[in-house]
């Protein structure tokens, strides 16, 4: 198209990103002048399936389009406006020419409403009306067209199949899936599809100097119950719970990354984190308003960490949960040297850190409460919180930790969101803001 548009990131809002949004519209319109029936869909969109055999279901409309509906889903391909429709998102859905009208209106539109999107809907809704019970298809635009609003359960959006994980339901078929709904930019949408195995890598990300080290996420049940279980209010007291699961993760993390750097710089695979407060722009009381899912939940990374200042400062120091059970990872599973603490009975043979030890099976029993000097391995089978108590190395790491943790939002308050603190453990600490904590930590927000 020689659009003359960036390569980089456009920002979400800026000139850039409102230029984008014009040319894709003509995009659009110029497909349609070509008489050609065209699936649009965001660079970050995965197709799961063909969507054309979608198209040709509803031959009578005009305009199929996805939504950043959150509730439950019908089920089936189309959703019901409004229960299953809510706003419109036009990154992912199929225009007829039929719909020349609207497409004719929609770049005026932006002359009132710069963002394409919202002046998309602004002009769907004009008389929108139920045509049809099944399917569902409505009339839109002053009853100009016919258009029908895709599932969330066949047509994900980043919270429905990220957070949610619609696509691991029974009645669900995913076709495909947009990245909206997430905190990190570019990195942190690759970064959820790589934890999916959606992304497809070139062999050297699987490749690493000094190897990698891995420890999944080994979280006490009274810390899942406590989450679970808290009243849920939206007062700053309600979210204690959350925090005090996600900074046992991140105490396990810091552990994780300081024998990392012991064992010569390995790269780190991140647990798979658990949360018990679904993330949002504002504040709420436990879930995206709407949201189909139960708490604690499995979050993604990026509902905790800055994954686009990891990946813009240090993008091979770690790699995604799931990194070791991708395609593509398979050669290194016959390198792996996994660890894992001893019984009572083991204890007197065990490894204690004073001496080399023999491997037998690809398994080394070690005895709790090492520290990451007398540790040189690749994968734990164990909590690190009991393996292994705090060393210089990790203090050493408290800065970069800080920088690669995020926020949580939000309770009723200016400003509303709390920072995660990955030395929440340690009593007494001064957190990355100066703030002094002489005892047990407490959430605090801003700044």
């Amino acid at each position: 198209m020689q659009s003359g548009m960036t390569e980089g990131e456009f920002g979400w809002g800026t000139n850039a990103f409102h230029k984008m949004g014009r040319e894709k519209m003509k995009l659009i319109q110029a497909l349609a002048d070509l008489d050609v029936n065209a699936w649009i869909s965001d660079v970050d969109t995965v197709y799961l399936r063909n969507p054309i055999p979608v198209g040709k279901s509803y031959p009578r409309a005009d305009v199929l389009v996805s939504t950043d509906h959150l509730g439950p889903s019908s089920g089936g391909l189309l959703d019901r406006w409004p229960d299953g429709g809510t706003d419109a998102n036009i990154g992912l859905m199929l225009v007829r020419p039929t719909a020349k009208k609207l497409l004719e209106a929609w770049v005026p539109a932006l002359e009132v409403e710069p963002w394409d999107q919202s002046a998309f809907n602004y002009l769907l809704r004009k008389g929108l009306e139920l045509e049809s019970e099944d399917p569902p298809l409505y009339r839109a635009f002053d009853r100009s067209i016919l258009v029908g609003f895709l599932s969330t359960s066949a047509f994900g959006n980043g919270h429905t199949f990220f957070v949610q994980r619609s696509a691991e339901r029974p009645d669900s078929l995913p076709h495909a899936l947009h990245a909206t709904f997430q905190y990190s930019g570019t990195a942190g949408k690759r970064h959820r599809m790589r934890e999916w195995d959606l992304w497809r890598d070139e062999p050297a990300y699987f490749s690493h100097s000094e190897g990698f080290l891995a420890a999944p996420s080994r979280v006490p049940g009274r810390l899942l119950d406590a989450a679970r279980q808290v009243p849920r209010n939206g007062s700053l007291a309600s979210t204690l719970p959350h925090f005090e699961l996600v900074h046992y993760q991140l105490r396990q993390l810091r552990s994780q990354r300081a024998l990392a750097r012991a064992l010569g710089g390995r790269g780190v695979v991140l647990p798979e984190l658990w949360c018990g407060l679904d993330r949002y722009w504002g504040p709420h009381t436990g879930t995206f308003r709407g949201a189909d899912m139960q708490l604690p939940y499995r979050c993604p990374a990026d509902h905790v960490l800055d994954i686009e200042k990891w990946h813009e400062k240090d993008p091979q120091s770690f790699r995604e949960h799931s990194f070791l059970a991708r395609r593509g990872a398979e050669a290194m599973l016959h390198q792996t040297l996994t660890v894992q603490p001893c019984s009572e009975e083991e204890e007197a043979a065990c490894y204690d850190g004073s001496a080399p030890v023999a491997v037998e099976g690809n398994v080394l029993k070690v005895l709790p409460g090492r520290t990451v000097e007398q540790m040189r391995v690749i994968s734990f089978d164990a909590d690190l919180n009991d393996m292994l108590v705090p060393s210089p190395a990790e203090l050493e790491d408290m800065k970069t930790m800080e920088l690669y943790t995020s926020i949580w939002c939000c309770v009723e308050a200016h400003p509303g969101h709390i920072w995660y603190d990955p030395l929440a453990d340690l009593v007494p600490h001064t957190d990355r803001f100066g703030r002094q904590f002489n005892a047990s930590w407490t959430p605090l927000t801003g700044p």
